[in-house]
């Protein structure tokens, strides 16, 4: 091969590589962005950081069922997660519907245990389980997703797994 078929073949793929990296991504589902954000506030509080799980509740934050606002949740999340009490945190997504491109109603289970356990099979086994279905309705606020609403239902022995 000559050095000037050489220069184009690497011109080429230079080409190439630019227009892969530098293409346009397809831009994340209302949904998605609401399911990342929930991974998030799920490893935050795996974390026990309180902070990070308060980022997705939004300062006008009210709860149908416990009547709390943003500073009560806050506190109840604080004593869960310094306390001790629970070691492992699950999170399971089990329905996401964007009512609008600003809003999303999502319905969690949330699973909190004092465990050695690794996996969500292996909860049940090895623990010793409070389990809590959250209805929430996120929106968008400064480019943010956060829940604005939800309820909370805790889950019995039955309707666990």
């Amino acid at each position: 091969m000559t050095p000037r078929r050489i220069l184009w073949v690497l011109l080429a793929l230079a080409v190439g590589v630019s227009v892969v990296l530098l293409w346009p991504e397809e831009p994340l589902s209302a949904e998605e962005q609401v399911r990342r954000r929930i991974v998030q506030m799920s490893g935050a509080a795996r974390e026990r950081d309180v902070g990070g799980v308060m980022e997705g509740i939004s300062e006008s934050f009210r709860s149908d069922t416990g009547g709390w606002d943003q500073r009560s949740l806050r506190a109840m999340v604080a004593g869960h997660l310094l306390r001790g009490q629970y070691l492992r945190i699950f999170t399971d997504v089990r329905d996401l519907d964007a009512v609008d491109p600003s809003r999303v109603e999502a319905e969690v289970n949330l699973y909190f245990a004092r465990s050695d356990a690794e996996a969500l099979e292996q909860l049940a086994a090895q623990s010793v389980v409070s389990a809590w279905k959250i209805r929430a309705t996120f929106e968008q606020e400064d480019g943010d997703w956060r829940v604005i609403r939800a309820s909370h239902q805790r889950l019995e022995s039955l309707e666990l797994f």
